[in-house]
């Protein structure tokens, strides 16, 4: 616990990949640290984080993972809700889509503008591509409309409990979200 509490303040440091390299260099990370760890990728994360106000350790640490929802076995001592973090970190760079404003709307509207934030500038840090203030702008500041269609309101239609009434719930979600973003 003591070391997943240090690591942790070292990582809420403005810029921890100094430190951090000094202590890969002298094998102190060698058990933390995945051999896909990319020095460059968390400064430039550290960096955007600050630019747009949008500190988050667990995105440091999933850098430091090698980008992976790793737990570090017997090293880290991290909360359910840590780990529960970065497995949604690894999950927005795997499959929430950031190339226009209507892609990072729609991911607003399933899990967040925190995590769509994270998961945007954890994909332009990993990918190497220049930041677009517009959709930074987007991810942070837009607010989904709440959507009038609820199970409920199928149930009054005479849907019955089960399968069928998830998917014709998801299936007009989908096309209120259409008209909406």
């Amino acid at each position: 616990e003591r070391i997943t509490q240090e690591l942790l303040k070292i990582l809420a440091v403005r810029n921890p990949a100094s430190v951090l390299s000094i202590m890969f260099e002298n094998n102190v990370l060698k058990e933390l640290v995945d051999k896909n760890y990319q020095p460059a990728a968390l400064e430039k994360l550290c960096e955007l984080q600050a630019a747009f106000e949008a500190e988050e350790i667990m995105s440091r640490l999933f850098v430091l993972s090698g980008a992976r929802a790793k737990f570090h076995g017997d090293f880290l001592r991290l909360s359910h809700a840590q780990k529960n973090l970065l497995v949604k970190l690894e999950a927005a760079t795997q499959v929430m889509r950031f190339d226009n404003e209507k892609a990072i709307r729609r991911d607003i509207f399933y899990h967040g503008n925190q995590m769509v934030l994270q998961g945007y500038l954890l994909h332009v840090t990993m990918n190497k591509l220049k930041e677009d203030v517009k959709l930074i702008d987007v991810a942070r500041n837009w607010q989904p409309p709440e959507c009038p269609v609820t199970g409920e309101a199928l149930i009054k239609e005479g849907y019955k409990t089960g399968p069928e009434l998830g998917q014709e719930l998801e299936r007009r979600k989908e096309e209120w979200l259409e008209t909406v973003i």
